[in-house]
């Protein structure tokens, strides 16, 4: 089954061990068990760790550099520019549940509560004993 990997916002923070992926990339962090970034930040710090002058890096990743591009479907190359951009995508290990709103009408095809006859039953008694 594939998994659903949504990009995270530029502003979105994501924490991961330091012991999985921080001690790769040679990231220093405050705490030694965990590294916290906003997406932006992330992206940043591996632009910087490529090893390449500041005009190659330039050209790669914000202004584009020279291309062409076969496009699937196309019948010839196409010219243009490519730059790299570099987002954290996250899947969440378990799916969030849909919430669904709370009406006080009782939903006709739900089971009966084994504890609803008792319940009847102490609502008798109370008006009973208030009447």
């Amino acid at each position: 089954m594939e998994k659903n990997f949504e990009s995270l916002d530029d502003q979105e923070i994501f924490c991961f061990e330091w012991e999985s992926l921080g001690r790769h990339l040679n990231i220093q962090s405050h705490n030694l068990n965990q590294c916290t970034f906003k997406n932006e930040q992330f992206a940043n710090i591996i632009i910087q760790r490529v090893q390449l002058n500041n005009d190659a890096k330039n050209e790669l990743f914000f202004e584009g550099t020279d291309c062409e591009v076969l496009r699937l479907g196309a019948k010839k190359w196409e010219k243009g520019k490519a730059r790299i951009k570099i987002t954290v995508e996250f899947c969440p290990d378990e799916p969030e549940l849909e919430e669904t709103p709370e009406t006080n009408q009782p939903e006709a095809n739900q089971p009966e509560s084994p504890l609803d006859d008792i319940r009847r039953m102490i609502n008798q008694e109370n008006q009973q004993g208030n009447s």
